[in-house]
C-alpha cells in the first residue's frame, strides 16, 4: 500500500482502507535495489578470488597480484579513454541485476558521449 508517496504496507494480508484504489498487477512489485558501494569501473574485470585471508581491508591492495590483475589494466583503460565504455557496461549490468541506483562510479557514460 502506498500512501503520500511512501510504501506503508506490503503483503497479501494487508487491510486496505475503503478509500484506497486497488490495482491488481497479477504479479510482484519489487522496490528498486540500491547498491551503496560499488566501484563501477572494476566491473569489467573478472572477480578476484584470493587464496588467502587478510588481516584488514587494506592488506590485499599491497599484493603484487592485485597490481597485475586490477590496477595495471585499470590504468591502461583510463589512459586509452575507455571510461564511457566501461561505465555503460557497468550501468547495464547493474540494471540487469535489479539495481536502480548505484553509488561509487567514477564516470558517467552520458558525460563522455555515446560509445562508438
Amino acid at each position: 500500500m502506498i500512501q503520500q508517496n511512501k510504501i506503508t504496507a506490503a503483503g497479501a494480508k494487508v487491510k486496505v482502507p475503503g478509500n484506497i484504489t486497488v490495482i491488481d498487477t497479477h504479479g510482484v512489485i519489487a522496490a528498486g535495489l540500491i547498491d551503496l558501494h560499488n566501484h563501477l569501473t572494476y566491473n569489467v574485470f573478472p572477480r578476484w578470488h584470493p587464496i588467502e585471508e587478510f588481516g584488514n581491508r587494506y592488506d590485499w591492495q599491497q599484493k603484487p597480484v592485485y597490481q597485475t590483475l586490477i590496477e595495471t589494466p585499470h590504468a591502461g583503460m583510463v589512459a586509452d579513454g575507455l571510461e564511457a565504455r566501461w561505465s555503460a557496461y557497468a550501468e547495464v549490468k547493474a540494471i540487469s541485476e535489479g539495481e536502480t541506483t548505484t553509488v561509487g562510479g567514477l564516470a558517467n557514460a552520458l558525460q563522455y558521449g555515446p560509445c562508438p
